[in-house]
């Protein structure tokens, strides 16, 4: 199972209640021979950021941006190896594990009271 936020959600039903189609027919298209047709998907999504008035990334670019908004969130290694789908805590954290600006700031922080503290001893 994984996790769906409430706007995706929300949005999935109403498409389902309203066309009758849901799951994998939403975004991958579908045909005779390949549920998956990456033309569709290309197109699918092109037109959602287009009607959404933002710059397209490509489907690859939207996976890492979630993975990078989860970790934001405060999701864990384990976490995030599960949705991503990775073999092993290890690709997550070679391919995500960069550390970001905001928590330089706090290993900072953390390193400047030890040493505050250290100092006063």
């Amino acid at each position: 199972m994984f996790p769906l936020v409430k706007r995706v959600r929300q949005r999935l039903i109403k498409h389902k209640l309203a066309t009758g189609r849901g799951g994998f027919d939403l975004v991958f298209g579908r045909s005779a021979v390949d549920r998956f047709v990456p033309t569709t998907v290309n197109r699918t999504a092109r037109r959602a950021w287009d009607k959404a008035g933002l710059v397209p990334i490509t489907l690859h670019e939207a996976r890492h941006s979630a993975a990078t908004l989860g970790s934001y969130a405060g999701l864990g290694d384990l976490e995030l190896t599960h949705i991503m789908g990775h073999s092993s805590v290890n690709v997550t954290k070679d391919i995500y594990g960069h550390v970001r600006e905001d928590q330089i700031v706090v290993v900072t922080q953390v390193l400047d009271a030890y040493l505050e503290a250290e100092a006063s001893r």
